[in-house]
């Protein structure tokens, strides 16, 4: 029997295809994730002769300005991170509306179409949720980004922001350059401990 080659890890319209997702009936079927980042597992034939290249929502079925990211099955990452950023700026109830469109951060107009955010965006990767790169600017292109967690800890508002050389950063993130403990560098800068001095001095060294 003549060895058919595998579509792991190739682009058919817009279908990824992650990975084999087993046999029925004698046709080999492949978990697929569309760009909108909804995932279908998809028969192999109708991949290779370009009868499947996006999912069927995106290809015009119910719920297409959604693009089948609101189903309630399958709230993607993409769309629970849409609607948070909208109730974080919009609704009033909302629990952190005070640190967000209670100081003046607004929603882009366009984003309040799903589809308009999808496209400037792009689907979120897994493990990470919208951030801006400017905590006082608002949630418009050019200002946000995919993140992780670790990076919207060190952009938070309540960071303390240390120069040195020329390079400014938060705490974590120098205790992390330099090598050392974030609580030891907090407490040397507590202490009234200069930038420098805090920054260079050996732990263990004179002064602590």
């Amino acid at each position: 029997m003549r060895k058919v080659e595998t579509l792991c890890g190739k682009v058919i319209g817009d279908w990824e295809v992650i990975r084999e997702d087993g046999v029925v009936s004698g046709n080999r079927y492949y978990m697929c994730r569309c760009k909108c980042g909804r995932e279908k597992s998809v028969r192999g034939a109708a991949l290779r002769q370009g009868k499947s290249e996006k999912c069927k929502t995106c290809s015009g079925g119910r719920n297409n300005l959604r693009h089948g990211e609101a189903r309630r099955d399958n709230y993607s990452l993409t769309y629970r991170s849409w609607t948070a950023m909208k109730r974080r700026c919009l609704v009033e109830k909302s629990h952190a509306y005070t640190q967000y469109g209670g100081r003046g951060i607004q929603l882009h107009p366009p984003w309040s179409e799903f589809k308009t955010f999808l496209n400037d965006m792009g689907a979120c990767p897994p493990g990470m949720s919208i951030d801006r790169i400017d905590n006082n600017q608002d949630y418009i292109p050019g200002n946000c980004r995919w993140a992780d967690q670790k990076t919207q800890m060190r952009n938070t508002r309540s960071n303390v922001i240390i120069t040195y050389e020329g390079i400014s950063q938060c705490v974590a993130a120098w205790a992390e350059h330099i090598g050392m403990n974030p609580g030891t560098l907090r407490e040397r800068l507590v202490a009234g401990w200069g930038v420098k001095r805090s920054l260079t001095e050996p732990v263990g060294g004179v002064g602590k």
